[in-house]
């Protein structure tokens, strides 16, 4: 596969596995905030409301796990970028005061089975912004 074929590929699939979380997550009770805030170097896929609480929903969706699982994918680095992204996004929206959790949905398609496996983890991570 042609590199930018794959980028495509990836990007097509990171669309549907934020979609497909958005639905999981309206399902559960949360209202959709905002999709894709940008900032230099990082971007927060998903800020819904669960209660009373903000939530950053980091999404990972993968076609097979020859990489490790979604999960795995969030990694230290990732992580700092993330909590930049908060910072920012709660300076740029007036958000201070509010509970902020961070959690991560992982999204593994298996096209072999046709099955979809989702994975909610909640308060990922420990962070004082």
């Amino acid at each position: 596969m042609h590199i930018s074929a794959h980028n495509q590929h990836n990007k097509r699939l990171g669309t549907w596995g934020e979609d497909y979380a958005c639905e999981f997550l309206q399902s559960k009770g949360y209202r959709i905030i905002e999709r894709n805030f940008h900032i230099r170097g990082g971007e927060i896929d998903i800020v819904a409301q669960d209660g009373d609480n903000m939530v950053i929903v980091e999404v990972k969706t993968r076609s097979g796990d020859n990489f490790g699982t979604p999960l795995d994918a969030v990694t230290k680095n990732k992580q700092r970028l993330l909590m930049r992204a908060i910072r920012e996004y709660r300076h740029v929206r007036d958000n201070y005061g509010r509970y902020v959790r961070c959690d991560v949905i992982g999204i593994l398609l298996d096209r072999v089975h046709m099955r979809v496996r989702i994975e909610h983890v909640k308060d990922v991570l420990q962070f004082d912004v």
